[in-house]
């Protein structure tokens, strides 16, 4: 999910997107709406400072919950800055909900004659986001009052691709290679602060783009730079001191991290010397009043060599800064080099998202990718937020996709010999062979479906005329060709279609199931009656 409010004025066009703001919600004690962003940021702060936290939820950089978590449900709860919970679903709708309200003000303010009924709206999600977090995500805008029918996701590499598309490459360029043309393929690598995103596009046409290599990605974001750092100052002061740093002086911790933040993006391969961070007030007296004073602590820890104290600033050797990169950027790299492995001939990757503003990053992916042209477009943290307008304008932009998972359905089949394993062989009321759990398979990883949507159909039927529903299981995975349901395969969803009772014949149901677009769609109905059973599938439940 990209967190800002950006409106194409003549159109009416908004989208949800991403931001240098961090992702914080403050609620008050009933969970109703009190400040978001930096105003949530500062104002807990001082709420910690009077020690009244504990009439307030504190949510910070709850995105990654979504990518996180393995199931993701309509009940499943995230923890707040104290450890108290709430449903997810109501921290990212009340989220939403205020990115649509500034949206809406702002339009008055303009005086602007736009309603909620003319505009378009359009909320990113991460290209490794799973079938249910996008259901979640479309569940949380609508909690937020957005209509259903007014609401499109837009996958973030994919937006940030056709923003790259309106600038004049050459410019931007030095190598002169340009993706202005038909056939030009490149990676786009899309790495902000929790998630990296990568892609391979190619230019179609004049107007449109294909995907050629499935979505691939994980938490390799600048967030990670961060984790590294904390992790520096637990391992020298101690976790409890920093968590009690965080609890009882929230304003310091907040200033330690933003300051490091901004030494962090001056960061170059040929930086010299240290860096100094203040080291706030409270956290000397934290460590004093545990035995030990920074010095100290710094001399008998791991980083002595590395670190060490000058009045009330923390001096971080250059090498040691450039240290809290290498877990992000091995990420980062190791990703962008298994593309290239499969499309060598690839001479761009151009890089988007906030933290590929980083210059230490960019110098690393030239030092690696020598032979390659690394292509940062202008204002590439809003290249996410400016595309998604672009394909609320221009949806069919996107002409193709490739499947990023395998599905299938669970089923007892007849057993074949070299084919099933051994271990889910079993034999039926009837003495013959059967395969347990086999995987019959709907659509292959890797497959290429078009973006207007692609259908595959399964017929089926009760195994008995008196039977009253049968229960389709839908499972996915990574591989290609999987014979059996095993624990490579994730379950999504379990469908039990009613079906009307008809005594004197089998009743057929045709599965429909149509893949290709940002969401996946399902119908199901009874072929000799048209009936629809369901022209939907949850995926939260």
């Amino acid at each position: 999910m990209d967190i800002q409010s950006s409106h194409s004025w003549y159109t009416g066009t908004s989208s949800l997107a991403s931001t240098k703001a961090p992702t914080c919600l403050l609620l008050k004690s009933d969970e109703s709406f009190d400040s978001f962003g930096y105003e949530a940021e500062d104002k807990f702060a001082d709420i910690v400072a009077d020690n009244l936290q504990g009439d307030y939820f504190y949510f910070t950089r709850f995105k990654m919950d979504l990518y996180r978590k393995k199931m993701v449900t309509r009940g499943m709860e995230i923890q707040d800055i104290n450890d108290k919970v709430l449903p997810a679903l109501r921290v990212f709708s009340l989220s939403i909900e205020y990115l649509k309200t500034h949206l809406l003000r702002t339009l008055k303010d303009r005086l602007l004659t736009i309603t909620m009924s003319d505009v378009k709206f359009i909320l990113t999600v991460p290209a490794i986001s799973t079938d249910a977090a996008k259901q979640f995500m479309r569940e949380a805008a609508i909690e937020a009052g957005i209509d259903s029918g007014q609401l499109f996701l837009a996958l973030e590499p994919e937006a940030a691709s056709l923003y790259c598309r309106t600038f004049p490459m050459e410019m931007i360029n030095e190598d002169g290679l340009s993706i202005a043309y038909k056939g030009s393929q490149y990676v786009i690598a899309d790495i902000g602060g929790g998630t990296a995103d990568f892609s391979v596009h190619e230019i179609e046409s004049k107007t449109t783009i294909m995907e050629l290599h499935k979505a691939t990605g994980g938490e390799y974001g600048g967030e990670l730079v961060n984790e590294e750092f904390v992790q520096m100052f637990q391992t020298v002061f101690g976790v409890d001191a920093l968590h009690q740093l965080k609890r009882e002086d929230l304003e310091d911790y907040k200033t330690l991290l933003r300051e490091f933040e901004t030494k962090k993006r001056t960061v170059k391969l040929q930086s010299t010397g240290s860096y100094n961070v203040r080291i706030p007030a409270s956290l000397a007296e934290i460590s004093k009043s545990r035995g030990r004073n920074l010095k100290e602590a710094i001399n008998s820890s791991e980083y002595e060599r590395f670190v060490s104290i000058a009045r009330d600033k923390l001096k971080i050797d250059a090498l040691q800064m450039q240290g809290f990169f290498d877990k992000s950027i091995r990420g980062i790299v190791h990703h962008i080099k298994e593309i290239l492995n499969k499309f060598p001939n690839i001479r761009i990757i151009i890089v988007v998202g906030g933290f590929g503003e980083c210059i230490l990053l960019q110098e690393k992916l030239k030092t690696f990718f020598q032979k390659k042209s690394i292509i940062i477009p202008e204002h590439c943290s809003l290249a996410v937020l400016k595309g998604a307008v672009l394909y609320g304008h221009f949806p069919l932009s996107i002409s193709s996709r490739l499947m990023r998972y395998t599905y299938g359905v669970h089923a007892n089949l007849n057993f074949v010999h070299g084919l099933h394993p051994e271990t889910h062989k079993f034999l039926d009321e009837d003495s013959k062979e059967k395969c347990r759990g086999a995987f019959v398979k709907i659509i292959s990883s890797g497959s290429r479906v078009l973006a207007t949507g692609t259908t595959v159909k399964l017929k089926g039927h009760p195994l008995s005329k008196h039977d009253t529903s049968v229960t389709t299981k839908i499972y996915y995975t990574e591989k290609e060709n999987p014979v059996v349901v095993d624990d490579s395969c994730v379950f999504l969803k379990a469908i039990t279609l009613p079906f009307p009772k008809h005594v004197h014949e089998k009743r057929i149901c045709e599965e429909v199931y149509t893949f290709g677009l940002t969401e996946l769609k399902y119908k199901a109905t009874i072929l000799d009656t048209k009936e629809v059973i369901t022209d939907s599938i949850d995926l939260l439940d």
